[in-house]
């Protein structure tokens, strides 16, 4: 919508992960250093870590955009529950391999099919992303797959990109068959404070822009303090500012229009919500509230060290709740506090309701007077 009035090619701050505008931060060249030597190794599993957002499928959609592909058979696959039978037919369906109602044996269609790559020549890997939704089971699957062999070779090397807590089961006496499979491992962590400045540029650049930043010094310290520096945030709050810079006619944006933003985004999502604050959640942080993760708010964050004491806690994300009813029973079993408290959700509720209305009837303003005066949407 505002890519004509910026001057854009492309959207800079998708969500979907587009290997175009990998950004090689400090911890994601460490990190496909280590897929890299990985892939080297030619055996094995490969693992990598991190939080939701700080760009792992990117990571991963960028190494795969460098392989070859007239030697090289990939399959990737999100496994969707259920039991290790349907993750092999996922498997053998991502690798492109017939499977027919009469196979009763999935498992034996994905080795014919291994082994007839490995005699064209062509190497078989399995990219297994968001792997903390594999069970015990599903797991067992991949170490026994990491073991089919072709002659000397193996069929398949398997490369596990999952949430930090996929790491405290693999730590189980019963995965150690599992553990001793994996050749590489590393995990990911969010950019540096002084790397969102950049980050943002080369996005910026990626999708057209030419002249300076847009977002001066103010506005990337305050991107950077809202976010905590997790890329997937600062996409979000990125495509929210260019937004409200283009409704307003205005091509840049500075500092103070950070927590504005910030704050229709926290009452779009109705921050009563996702529960209290956690303790010690200071007047610093609530200056600038961190964004919360639009695709999994009850994300745990797990952080190495290194970011842990980086980011203190402006790195505290409250967790979130499940949602109350909105129905409020009537009648002597609801305490007095209870009703006024549920009112209060609702009213929370209604309010945010009317902020996200006015946000899109501003918007659609803007719109309709720019195109009534001709100019660029």
């Amino acid at each position: 919508m505002y890519k004509a009035f910026f001057g854009l090619r492309a959207k800079p701050f998708r969500l979907n992960p587009d290997p175009r505008f990998f950004h090689a931060s400090r911890g994601a060249r460490r990190a496909l250093d280590f897929l890299r030597f990985g892939l080297y190794q030619r055996e094995g599993i490969v693992l990598l870590t991190g939080a939701t957002g700080v760009g792992k499928t990117l990571l991963l959609r960028s190494l795969a955009a460098h392989l070859p592909g007239d030697a090289t058979a990939l399959a990737q696959v999100q496994p969707l529950g259920g039991n290790s039978e349907d993750l092999l037919r996922q498997i053998v369906s991502a690798f492109g391999a017939p499977l027919s109602g009469n196979d009763v044996c999935p498992l034996a269609v994905l080795h014919r099919h291994l082994v007839a790559q490995a005699e064209a020549r062509r190497r078989s890997l399995l990219f297994v992303d968001e792997a903390q939704n594999l069970d015990c089971q599903g797991l067992e699957t991949l170490r026994m797959l990491s073991n089919l062999q072709v002659g000397a070779a193996s069929a398949v090397q398997i490369f596990l990109i999952a949430r930090a807590g996929i790491r405290q089961p693999l730590a189980g006496a019963g995965f150690e068959s599992l553990r001793q499979r994996v050749i590489a491992a590393d995990h990911l962590d969010p950019l540096d404070m002084d790397e969102v400045g950049p980050y943002i540029a080369w996005r910026m650049n990626r999708a057209g822009w030419t002249a300076g930043s847009p977002f001066d010094d103010a506005a990337i310290a305050a991107i950077a303090a809202a976010t905590a520096a997790v890329p997937r945030r600062i996409n979000t709050l990125c495509d929210r500012l260019l937004m409200q810079a283009f409704v307003n006619d205005r091509k840049t944006i500075g500092g103070s229009d950070v927590p504005r933003v910030v704050d229709e985004m926290q009452a779009e999502w109705a921050p009563a919500l996702a529960g209290p604050p956690l303790p010690g959640h200071d007047r610093a942080v609530r200056d600038h509230p961190v964004i919360p993760e639009l695709t999994d708010l009850a994300e745990p964050t797990a952080a190495a060290p290194r970011a842990a004491a980086r980011h203190a806690a402006a790195t505290t994300v409250p967790p979130a709740r499940a949602m109350p009813s909105a129905a409020i029973p009537v009648g002597p079993a609801v305490a007095a506090d209870e009703a006024d408290e549920r009112f209060a959700t609702l009213e929370s509720r209604m309010a945010a309701l009317e902020a996200s209305t006015a946000q899109v009837a501003k918007i659609s303003r803007a719109i309709l007077g720019r195109m009534d005066a001709g100019n660029p949407v």
